[in-house]
């Protein structure tokens, strides 16, 4: 009897003493404040015990077994959890942090592709926003088509849209900032020609090619040649058709990257006209990633002159006009 009373005694001791430790780990730890991500997620229906273990792997709590513990003892505390996007501030404690998951600042999620032109993300926000919150974004982004960066986003409901530019802006600045290298062309003209590039090819590979190519055009006075500028233009008078830049955001079902490009679309008068005639365009076309800014800063030199995309998504090069138009004539042009 008395082993038995010793060994419930050691057994309390120790409880009390893990108990202590863990109420001492949850209290003393908090979120740092040099992550790189301060966004949590938490699904419809997710376990608490793989939230605690995301939330270690994310380092917003230092041990996801000392929160458990204390949550044992404070099960209300865990019960409570909600599904959303969550922004974790910095310098919170692990029960903060449990504590924030059911009444914080949850968050919208807001994704923007590489290749959209800004009249898109206002298209795309008046889908997810409202028409109020996408013609105050297309007005705030005045002249900042190409720095936009497509990214995915988070904001609460006081996010104002000036605000959600500035955190592209920022974000743009940040990502070119880590890419940043020597270049014979202005930082302006690296972003329309990046802009160009993306819409011209999806793969790394073909787009450092492609840079290539065009960089080597422009410095041997010939024309671009690049359809995706065509494209941006002939949907700006579209849009004009129907009433304006500003409807055609509104419009559910406006395309604003025409695939069919009949010759004297191509080669309307235009100052974003690359067939035939000399130059860039006078600004970006769209909103490039960072893997088409990339590839203008360290473009692949080649022989080639031409390249085309055939009818099941691959790029062809060649070296003359008449490789490339015996290209065309065999594997056909994508639509």
């Amino acid at each position: 009897m008395k082993r038995i009373v010793k060994l419930l005694s050691i057994a309390v001791i120790s409880l009390v003493l893990i108990s202590i430790f863990a109420i001492s780990n949850v209290s003393s730890y908090t979120v740092p404040s040099d992550l790189d991500d301060y966004t949590f997620e938490i699904s419809e229906g997710e376990p608490v015990s793989q939230i605690l273990t995301q939330l270690e792997q994310k380092k917003f709590i230092k041990s996801a077994s000392f929160v458990s513990l204390y949550l044992k003892f404070n099960k209300e505390l865990g019960t409570n959890i909600q599904a959303g996007t969550y922004r974790i501030e910095p310098g919170l404690t692990s029960i903060e942090v449990v504590k924030s998951l059911k009444g914080g600042v949850q968050l919208e999620r807001l994704t923007f592709l590489e290749g959209w032109r800004r009249e898109e993300y206002a298209s795309y926000l008046n889908k997810k926003k409202g028409q109020d919150y996408a013609l105050a974004f297309y007005e705030a982004s005045s002249d900042l088509e190409g720095r936009l960066f497509p990214d995915t986003y988070f904001i609460d409901k006081n996010t104002s849209a000036k605000a959600l530019v500035n955190m592209m802006t920022e974000n743009f600045d940040k990502k070119a900032q880590e890419i940043a290298a020597p270049s014979p062309l202005p930082e302006k003209d690296v972003i329309v020609m990046a802009s160009l590039i993306e819409r011209e090819a999806s793969d790394p590979t073909d787009m450092a090619i492609i840079a290539g190519i065009l960089l080597k055009r422009l410095k041997n006075d010939w024309p671009l040649d690049v359809d995706a500028s065509s494209q941006y233009a002939l949907a700006n008078k579209n849009a004009n058709k129907i009433g304006g830049i500003k409807k055609a955001i509104l419009s559910k079902d406006f395309d604003w990257w025409p695939k069919v490009l009949y010759d004297e679309q191509i080669h309307s008068e235009s100052e974003y006209k690359t067939r035939g005639q000399l130059g860039l365009p006078p600004s970006p076309i769209c909103n490039p990633g960072q893997q088409a800014i990339k590839a203008v800063l360290h473009p692949v030199v080649t022989e080639y002159w031409f390249y085309m995309t055939d009818k099941d998504g691959i790029m062809r090069y060649s070296t003359t006009l008449e490789e490339h138009n015996a290209n065309i004539a065999r594997f056909g042009v994508s639509e």
